[in-house]
């Protein structure tokens, strides 16, 4: 007589996500006082990037607000603006159960997808400005999905999951996701 073999564990389905949309929250832009000398500008302006990024996930576990705060500010020799930008990724499911799926998304993926929103919405407001638009590298998305996937810092702030937003009219209600 053979000792009965366990059955293989079910490969879990892909989690089908839809992205809902996107929210502006806020958009400013400052233009501050030139500082320094006139000094030849690089191919690249150094920006000061801070960073917030939030998660919110619905008490039943099909949806979730992704939501970037950033403040810039590029080197004050070049183009000395102070631009802000809060935005928030919705993003559905309508699968039950899934909340680990889900969130495990919004904390690695999310702020991928949403992190060329925000770059556009730099360039778009800066590119009437007096010094010129101001056009983000890309990679610094990588920096912040890093600082979210555990304790530490993103570029130039910490990451900030634990604030709940207010309720706004039309919005759903969605809870913070709890820090592991």
């Amino acid at each position: 007589m053979t000792a009965p073999q366990p059955q293989p564990t079910p490969a879990r389905q892909p989690l089908q996500l839809q992205f809902s949309r996107v929210v502006v929250r806020e958009l400013a832009l400052k233009t501050l006082e030139r500082e320094g000398p006139e000094v030849p500008r690089p191919p690249r302006v150094p920006v000061n990037l801070a960073v917030n990024l939030s998660i919110y996930m619905s008490l039943d576990g099909r949806q979730s607000e992704v939501r970037y705060d950033v403040t810039l500010t590029p080197d004050p020799r070049w183009q000395p603006y102070e631009v802000r930008v809060v935005l928030s990724g919705f993003f559905a499911t309508p699968e039950e159960g899934r909340l680990d799926d889900l969130g495990d998304f919004s904390q690695r993926a999310a702020p991928n997808i949403l992190w060329p929103f925000v770059r556009d919405y730099v360039y778009r407001i800066t590119g009437d400005g007096l010094y010129g638009p101001l056009l983000l590298d890309p990679t610094y998305v990588g920096q912040m999905i890093a600082a979210a996937q555990g304790p530490g810092v993103a570029v130039g702030g910490p990451v900030n999951t634990a604030a709940a937003p207010k309720a706004e009219p039309g919005l759903p209600t969605i809870e913070p996701v709890p820090k592991p």
